[in-house]
């Protein structure tokens, strides 16, 4: 992303470059716009960057700079959204807020946990130094668990908390938290439950959701004529999405404007 200029072509035209953006204080990368959704509806002087198939999204809250890229679902997009967003704008913390499943039975849908270490199959964990005085009360702190695909049923999600004593599960943090270990960038996740230990979901899930979040329209309506009660498992997901989200904005506001930048 290029600074303010202008040059000459060959023809001797003046040919304008777009104004590069302000160092961002907080970069945020979120995996899905319907987790941030509230969070982007608080900033103010919204711009937008366009470049290389992403958009970032630059804004103040409460006068500090903040970038927000959206990367969809899974580690490669998040990586990848994450570099996107750090070469360009440099910031010097990067949030990753988001929603979760709950692997500890005793978190309720739409509990805050903040990671205070980050695990994946097979991998070394990744600790988090966590700042919980910078949020209000009623956060939780513990070992988030990311995979590479949806823990569905119950029984997957006793598994691995069992298995490594995680309280959460998502599909994003490790990517972000390694790649911004290897740049020395700090970085601190912000989760939010969606759906708890106990909560099954529907297996249309699978299926119907491509890697942006978006409904695929053909599988959506294949899945509904082949069992017409999932329109209402399918319409409690949304709306537990749409509280998770509040929280999201409420929350991860709280952290932009409380981390300590230059």
């Amino acid at each position: 992303m290029n600074g303010p200029t202008s040059d000459e072509s060959p023809e001797g035209r003046s040919r304008s470059i777009a104004p590069a953006p302000h160092r961002a204080d907080i970069g945020i990368v979120a995996a899905l716009p319907i987790e941030t959704g509230d969070l982007v509806d608080r900033l103010k002087k919204v711009r937008k960057f366009k470049s290389q198939g992403m958009t970032v999204l630059e804004g103040e809250h409460n006068g500090r700079v903040v970038a927000l890229i959206h990367s969809g679902m899974g580690m490669v997009r998040a990586r990848r959204a994450a570099e996107h967003l750090i070469f360009g704008h440099r910031p010097y913390w990067i949030v990753h807020p988001g929603f979760c499943g709950g692997l500890d039975p005793a978190l309720k849908s739409c509990d805050v946990v903040l990671p205070s270490e980050i695990l994946r199959p097979d991998a070394e964990p990744i600790p988090v130094p966590i700042r919980p005085e910078l949020l209000p009360q009623g956060i939780v702190t513990g070992r988030l668990l990311t995979m590479d695909h949806i823990l569905r049923l119950p029984d997957e999600k006793k598994q691995w908390h069992d298995r490594t004593g995680a309280v959460a599960v998502d599909m994003e943090s490790y990517a972000v938290a390694e790649l911004c270990r290897s740049l020395n960038l700090r970085w601190v996740g912000l989760r939010v439950v969606s759906d708890t230990a106990g909560d099954e979901l529907p297996p249309e899930i699978l299926t119907i959701t491509g890697p942006t979040g978006a409904f695929r329209l053909g599988a959506t309506i294949g899945a509904l004529w082949q069992r017409p009660a999932a329109v209402k498992d399918l319409l409690k997901l949304r709306e537990s999405a749409i509280l998770a989200a509040e929280k999201v904005a409420h929350y991860a506001g709280h952290l932009i404007d409380a981390l300590p930048v230059p």
